[in-house]
């Protein structure tokens, strides 16, 4: 059973009055929530996640993705398809960031229809998308997008730089496991965020993101 104090929080947070959510999605809402805090032992400690944590967590992620364009419903939906959503929000402005490679114009479209379509893409670590981003940028890859910076394995993506028959000018490495090694060596790189910043893609996300209060 979920706690009142629990429900409250995420009903006022998300704006549950202004939803106007039927009675099934209320209900849906309700056994995601009780199984996000399956392990709840008391009104403290919730699955060991305390209220405050909570709170934070869910403070940071109406705010991300309200400055990227989200509205409440869209955040509902996400978080319902995707609870967990609130133990990888911390990295999620980088990413958000990063995957603007795959915009042609600024207004963040495809990466929040790909969002809606999969929340689960935004469990990729922040450590391997940027470590694919400095491949494709070493080797000079054709393009950027959403299958080769998030859904393909780490195996099917060393494949594209590994020298073929035909060996195209970006198939530098010759063999997968020369590829990886990069890769691993890419992901003990720092992330340097500001090229990001500065994309076109990302100019009006940046400026609401850093400019609004955070703890509205």
């Amino acid at each position: 059973m979920i706690s009142e104090e629990v429900l409250n929080l995420f009903y006022m947070e998300f704006d549950f009055p202004n939803l106007h959510l039927d009675e099934e999605t209320l209900q849906q809402f309700q056994s995601v929530l009780a199984r996000y805090l399956q392990h709840m032992t008391d009104s403290e400690t919730i699955g060991g996640r305390t209220m405050e944590y909570l709170q934070n967590q869910l403070h940071k992620y109406l705010h991300l993705f309200y400055c990227f364009g989200f509205d409440n419903d869209e955040m509902l939906y996400i978080f319902m398809r995707m609870p967990s959503i609130l133990n990888v929000v911390d990295d999620c402005y980088s990413k958000l960031l990063i995957l603007a490679l795959i915009e042609p114009e600024p207004n963040g479209k495809i990466r929040k229809a790909k969002i809606l379509s999969n929340p689960n893409d935004l469990r990729i670590s922040i450590h391997t998308l940027y470590s694919r981003y400095l491949m494709i940028e070493k080797t000079r890859y054709s393009k950027y997008n959403w299958n080769n910076l998030v859904h393909m394995s780490r195996s099917e993506f060393a494949k594209l730089f590994v020298k073929d028959k035909y060996v195209k000018p970006y198939q530098m490495f010759s063999s997968i496991d020369e590829v990886e090694d990069t890769l691993a060596d890419f992901e003990k790189q720092d992330i340097d965020l500001e090229p990001f910043k500065k994309m076109a893609a990302n100019e009006e996300f940046v400026k609401r993101y850093e400019n609004r209060d955070k703890t509205l």
